[in-house]
């Protein structure tokens, strides 16, 4: 009996590694065919039922690809926006994935299938502002403040053509001269003169002057 016992055990041990060195078999091939922009082998996998909810890294994999043909289809078939990223070896210091974004589509996409930078107590805009990230602010800004923008009138894209017709909604132009003024550090009277009023708070704390201060503390 005890045999017999000792048996089963020791096939559901087996069966159990067996389901574990799978599934991190199969998140390593989903994160290679992210990096490799390999749709085919993607959706393959998917298709094999790979949990795209479960799985933390695909939506930092799609960013790091710099495809976004690949991040919309991965956020379109259930990536989570929201995931948190490691970023560093020992993984003990983490960020929004929002962070991985470099440009404005990669950030637009993200808060249209509902990234939320202003969760857990305004996390991400917090570690933006500590960054001086000056383009995620001003979208960040823009995005749920703007006037200009009225988010009720479109859907998350399906497709980087609708993302671009999401994203020119936005004072584009306007976006990018904010953030080249931000990020070259003239004169603090001539930044804070033009920032929207929501953003001259953020830009003041991550500089660490005051409005009648020309210096900036490092």
């Amino acid at each position: 009996m005890s045999r017999s016992y000792a048996t089963r055990a020791l096939f559901r041990l087996i069966f159990f590694m067996f389901v574990f060195f799978a599934q991190f078999s199969t998140a390593g091939a989903f994160s290679k065919a992210i990096m490799e922009k390999n749709f085919t082998a993607v959706k393959v996998l998917l298709d094999r039922g790979h949990n795209l909810q479960k799985d933390s890294e695909a939506v930092s994999d799609a960013l790091q690809s710099r495809s976004l043909e690949m991040l919309l289809y991965i956020l379109n078939h259930g990536a989570d926006p929201n995931s948190i990223v490691h970023t560093n070896t020992y993984n003990m210091a983490v960020n929004h994935v929002l962070s991985d974004a470099i440009t404005i589509y990669e950030i637009v996409a993200l808060l249209s299938f509902g990234a939320d930078p202003y969760a857990d107590n305004e996390w991400e805009v917090t570690h933006a502002s500590a960054d001086q990230r000056w383009l995620h602010l001003v979208v960040y800004f823009y995005y749920y403040w703007g006037e200009l923008l009225d988010r009720t009138t479109f859907k998350a894209p399906r497709d980087t053509s609708e993302l671009t017709a999401i994203v020119w909604l936005f004072p584009v132009l306007f976006i990018h001269s904010l953030v080249v003024l931000m990020d070259n550090h003239v004169d603090s009277k001539d930044v804070l003169s033009i920032l929207p009023e929501g953003l001259k708070s953020l830009y003041q704390h991550s500089c660490g002057h005051d409005i009648g201060d020309k210096r900036f503390v490092r």
